[in-house]
């Protein structure tokens, strides 16, 4: 199955899509979802607290999450970034029934197969 939004990739995963192929912009954040997810959720608590914060304080809080949980995570701060415009939970959610096969820049196209588990 072919996707270019994440409400056709959550269809796919509802419809259990033996294999999904991601296309566009999206292929590329997902990917880079990925890294986020191997770290583990446990990394992400800094970002979390700043970013429950967030509307209390302007915003400061929210960039200071960001910085926090890529210093404590080891990722680039651009990198959290594009991953909050898809949602922590999202990507566990597609890694979690879901391994990457093929990931291609040129094409920015990602292919994830249903994992056994």
């Amino acid at each position: 199955m072919i996707v270019t939004t994440k409400e056709q990739l959550v269809l796919a995963q509802k419809n259990k899509a033996p294999e999904i192929l991601i296309e566009g912009e999206l292929a590329k954040k997902i990917h880079n979802g990925r890294k986020l997810v191997k770290i583990g959720k446990w990394s992400l608590l800094p970002l979390a607290a700043g970013l429950v914060a967030a509307p209390f304080t302007g915003g400061t809080t929210a960039v200071a999450g960001i910085a926090a949980a890529a210093a404590t995570a080891g990722v680039e701060v651009t990198l959290m970034a594009s991953i909050l415009v898809l949602g922590v939970g999202f990507l566990f959610a597609v890694f979690k029934d879901y391994d990457e096969v093929e990931f291609d820049l040129a094409k920015l196209s990602l292919k994830l197969k249903r994992n056994k588990k």
